[in-house]
């Protein structure tokens, strides 16, 4: 039974991703499911951390936020996906006609690409009202004046209408990218910029290698690994026991997750 389980999420994750969109934001509205947030003891972390991203690409963007995924403290100290940094920092000099975030839950890279890039218009997606909520809250805390409008679900064929001449997709949707990125004739994904985080999990190991089949000659493809974090590099208190300086840069990523950047051979 888990069997044919597992088979019908990973059918619908390849051809009807927007399902899984739909069944989260149901059980949202039935109070099953909310973003994930890590909790900690009072112990283990400080109390007195910045509402302002203190460093990274992001820096000076405040992040207050009620509701919200993972550990917040990453995003904070400016750690969060530290691997990425070269990549969004480029990113962020390329005039954008659109920013698509797919996968954007409370908005960490939608409101730091509307502060730090020259993009008029983002679209944030995620099935979570309450991430819809925090980016509304961010926008007005951040004075951002810049188009941003969300919505709950997108499909493929959704997605592909957004992208313009120039176009960044940022992706993390928990396996969902193997059914939303479909490069073929239909599409127009093969003149986007796209940065994707991959979930190549027991059940689904190949996600990654499908999508560099994809678009091997349509983009360059660059592979990112995760890299062990540095504590002197993001400003943490040295008087912190090494107990809390782990907790506070822990993005509980599983370790088989990494991100590959697709840059169109075109765009060159």
């Amino acid at each position: 039974m888990n069997n044919l389980k597992i088979k019908i999420k990973i059918y619908i994750m390849y051809n009807y991703p927007y399902l899984l969109s739909f069944v989260i934001s149901i059980k949202e509205f039935l109070g099953y499911s909310s973003l994930k947030q890590t909790k900690f003891k009072n112990k283990d972390y400080p109390k007195n951390i910045s509402k302002k991203v203190q460093n990274g690409p992001f820096k000076g963007m405040i992040y207050d936020c009620e509701n919200y995924w993972g550990n917040i403290y990453p995003k904070l100290l400016g750690s969060y996906e530290s691997e990425l940094h070269k990549i969004i920092e480029s990113l962020i000099k390329i005039n954008f006609d659109n920013i698509i975030n797919v996968g954007s839950a409370e908005g960490y890279f939608s409101i730091g690409f509307a502060l730090k890039s020259n993009v008029d218009e983002i679209i944030a997606v995620d099935p979570f009202r309450s991430s819809k909520k925090e980016i509304n809250s961010l926008i007005i805390k951040n004075n951002i004046t810049k188009k941003i409008s969300f919505k709950f679900w997108t499909s493929s064929n959704r997605l592909s209408k957004w992208v313009k001449k120039k176009t960044l997709i940022l992706m993390d949707c928990e396996g969902a990218e193997a059914g939303y990125l479909k490069n073929n004739s239909s599409t127009n994904f093969n003149k986007a910029h796209i940065l994707c985080e991959i979930h190549d999990f027991s059940d689904h190991p190949n996600i990654g290698s499908d999508l560099i089949k994809r678009f091997n000659k349509t983009h360059r493809i660059e592979i990112i690994k995760q890299e062990k974090r540095q504590f002197h590099k993001y400003g943490t208190d040295e008087n912190l026991s090494e107990k809390q300086k782990v907790i506070l840069l822990d993005e509980n990523r599983p370790k088989s997750n990494y991100w590959i950047f697709f840059e169109p051979i075109l765009d060159r």
